[in-house]
This record gives C-alpha cells, sequence and structure tokens, in this order.
C-alpha cells in the first residue's frame, strides 16, 4: 500500500478513503486502531500515513515515536478533530503530489506547514 489511513470514527475513515479514491489516489490500507496502524505500517513501509490524532491504542505521537525509533522516514498528516474542510481539500493536493500524481500546490501556509510533518528531513 501507498498510503495508510487509521481512524476510529468509521463514518470518518469511510469518507477520507472515498475522498482519497475520487482523487486518484489508490493502494490504501485502513485501520482504526494504533497497534493495528504500527505493526502494518512497520512491516509494509507505506508512502504516506494519515492518522487521526488520538487514534485508540497507541495515538499519532505515540506511532511517531516508534516510527523515529526504528528508523522508518514516512510523510504523515496527523487529523486533528478541527480540520476543516478547506484544509482537507488542500491535503489532497498534497498527498497527490507526495504520491507523483498531481502538480506541487500552489501556496503552503502556516497551517499546513504546522500540521503536516515529513519525516524525510530526519536524516
Amino acid at each position: 500500500m501507498q498510503v495508510v489511513l487509521a481512524h476510529s470514527n468509521e463514518r470518518s475513515r469511510n469518507t477520507l478513503n472515498t475522498l482519497l479514491l475520487q482523487n486518484d489516489v489508490r493502494r490504501i490500507a485502513v485501520f482504526k486502531n494504533g497497534f493495528e496502524t504500527l505493526a502494518y505500517v512497520i512491516q509494509n513501509k507505506p508512502k504516506i500515513l494519515i492518522i487521526e490524532e488520538n487514534l485508540p491504542g497507541l495515538n499519532a505521537k505515540d506511532i511517531e515515536t516508534a516510527l523515529r525509533f526504528k528508523g522508518i522516514k514516512i510523510k504523515t498528516i496527523i487529523l486533528s478533530p478541527y480540520d476543516n474542510d478547506s484544509y482537507m481539500f488542500f491535503l489532497l493536493r498534497l498527498i497527490r503530489y507526495w504520491l507523483g500524481i498531481g502538480g506541487l500546490p500552489e501556496k503552503v501556509d502556516f497551517l499546513l506547514k504546522s500540521k503536516c510533518r515529513n519525516h524525510d528531513s530526519m536524516s
């Protein structure tokens, strides 16, 4: 899988998965808790991780810490309960760019820089 989507709410998972598919993002693995997500990411090393901030089991920070410890570099988007539709649309454009199926986003604002973490810069 190229993209891992992890969210505890079934409706949110289904909505995000549908949005990704409608935007030509394929090969998506979907999970509802942090333990399953971490195990999958360690084994399969996808390109992008989209994860709910307060995922049950292991939250986003716990998963990031574990991946850093294992030396796994992955582009990560952490979703908070406060994300709005325009932010989600911009994230879709960013994901398409990261996967090489869309152009470079026209502008990257402060909000995006503070929410999206590119672990490739850890090297």
